[in-house]
């Protein structure tokens, strides 16, 4: 993207969309653009219907019709933004058809922009238009990410990187009995090379990593429905339900029942705005 082109953010928001909840289907004068956190929706999208799952990435142009609908039995977690170029600059190096990709890398910068929205102060427009045009940047480079590894002790990849496609496979697989021959398997290195570039990127153990994660998917079941605290146990793979609330307890300061009342309780939204911009999304059933 040219350095001249000029970018406005209209709108940028958190969503957790509950099993059941439809977005009707829309279209607008702006560009939007949806990060899927998490979770799974049906969506219709200028006619085609695409299926929304974890760090996919969706570009909707100007007068596209879109809405999808979560699964009663499911839940869906997004980063919603929309925005505008100027009249000078619209339209100008991007593709005007929507499209739907695999894209984890735009994660961060999604959350970035909306920090940088939420905390306001001098020169916002102008801090989050900079966040904005180094999200768009990004996901103009066409370059494939490489996110698997050769086997081979004396060509390691970055610390970082194992660590996050450890997480994908753990993320992947929460009731596994993952031994560490598994792991090694998974990662293409011994068990002990993959713990000494755990510790090195994170401090933790694999295992930690894993109950990390079996913490973070029994979450989501509890904030998203009713599911029985046994049968979360058994989906994320804890042992029993004492085991489940032990950890539980240990990670959150709250046993599973308090933590799940306590956020059923609170808003669903972030939303930050820019000032005079009308949203007209209409969000019905739940």
């Amino acid at each position: 993207m040219a350095s001249s082109k000029k970018v406005r953010l209209l709108w940028i928001a958190r969503f957790d969309y509950r099993g059941g909840l439809q977005v009707e289907e829309h279209h607008h004068s702006f560009y939007q653009c949806v990060f899927i956190l998490r979770g799974e929706a049906a969506a219709r999208i200028s006619g085609e219907t695409v299926t929304l799952k974890s760090g996919q990435f969706l570009w909707i142009p100007p007068n596209s019709p879109h809405g999808w609908t979560v699964p009663a039995e499911s839940f869906l977690e997004t980063l919603d933004m929309k925005f505008a170029f100027s009249s000078a600059n619209a339209g100008t190096g991007f593709p005007e058809k929507p499209q739907s990709m695999e894209r984890p890398d735009l994660g961060p910068l999604f959350s970035a922009l909306l920090a940088t929205a939420q905390a306001g102060g001098e020169h916002l427009e102008n801090r989050c238009a900079l966040v904005l045009q180094a999200l768009l940047w990004q996901w103009q480079d066409s370059r494939a990410l490489n996110l698997s590894y050769p086997y081979a002790e004396s060509s390691d990849p970055a610390p970082s990187s194992l660590v996050e496609s450890l997480r994908r496979c753990f993320a992947q697989a929460p009731a596994k009995k993952w031994t560490s021959a598994d792991i090694a398997a998974a990662m293409r290195y011994s068990y002990r090379r993959v713990s000494q570039i755990c510790d090195q990127a994170s401090g933790q153990t694999p295992l930690a990593l894993l109950k990390e994660e079996r913490v973070r998917q029994a979450k989501e079941l509890l904030c998203f429905g009713e599911i029985a605290i046994k049968e979360i146990a058994d989906r994320v793979g804890f042992e029993s339900v004492h085991h489940f609330s032990r950890i539980f307890r240990e990670a959150t300061g709250l046993p599973p029942a308090t933590w799940r009342k306590r956020e059923q309780e609170k808003p669903s939204a972030s939303i930050q705005v820019a000032p005079g911009f009308q949203n007209r999304n209409r969000v019905v059933g739940g």
